[in-house]
C-alpha cells in the first residue's frame, strides 16, 4: 500500500479551559469531520506516583513556638500551596465555626468563636509562619489555632496550647 492511499485516523482538536480554582472547565473541539463539540468536562484526578513527582501534602499546622502569653509565637505551617496564602484563625480549643474568605464557600473550623489571627505567605516548598505576640491577658488559657490554604480553601488541622 503507498504512502498516497493511506488513510489518515481521525484528528481531534481540544481547547480546555480551567479557571483558577475552579472544578469545572468548557471543553470545545472540532472533529475530523469538522463537527463542533462542546461541554462541560472535571478536571483530570491529579496523579501521585510518590518517587518522581510526590503526592500533594495536605495543609498542617504545627505547634505553637514557644507558646507563651506575653511573647512572640511563631505559628507554622507546611503542606501549603507554594507561593500561596495561608489564614489563621484562634479561638477555643472546643466547638466549630464557620469563616467566610473571599473566593470560598463558607469553612468550617475545627474551633469554636473562631476570629482572624492573621495571614503569611507559603514558600516555594509550601512552608509559612505567622508570628504574633499573644497578650498577657491569655496567660493561664488554652487556645486553639487553625490554618487555611487560601489557594484551595482546604482546612488543615486544629492545635492547641495552653499560654
Amino acid at each position: 500500500m503507498s504512502v498516497l492511499n493511506q488513510q489518515r485516523p481521525p484528528t481531534r482538536v481540544v481547547l480546555a479551559m480551567w479557571l483558577a480554582g475552579s472544578t469545572t472547565a468548557l471543553v470545545a473541539g472540532r472533529s475530523a469531520d469538522r463537527s463542533a463539540q462542546a461541554s462541560v468536562a472535571q478536571p483530570p484526578a491529579p496523579v501521585c506516583s510518590g518517587a518522581v513527582d510526590p503526592c500533594p501534602q495536605r495543609l498542617a499546622l504545627l505547634p505553637t513556638d514557644p507558646g507563651v502569653a506575653g511573647v512572640r509565637n511563631s505559628f507554622p505551617a507546611t503542606g501549603a500551596t507554594p507561593g500561596g496564602s495561608v489564614a489563621y484563625y484562634l479561638g477555643r480549643p472546643a466547638g466549630t465555626s464557620q469563616v467566610e474568605l473571599l473566593g470560598c464557600p463558607a469553612v468550617t473550623l475545627d474551633i469554636g468563636l473562631a476570629r482572624g489571627l492573621g495571614r503569611a505567605n507559603a514558600d516555594s516548598d509550601g512552608n509559612a509562619t505567622l508570628t504574633r505576640t499573644i497578650p498577657d491577658i491569655f496567660s493561664g488559657l488554652t487556645l486553639a489555632t487553625q490554618v487555611i490554604d487560601v489557594t484551595t480553601c482546604a482546612p488543615g488541622n486544629e492545635q492547641s496550647a495552653s499560654y
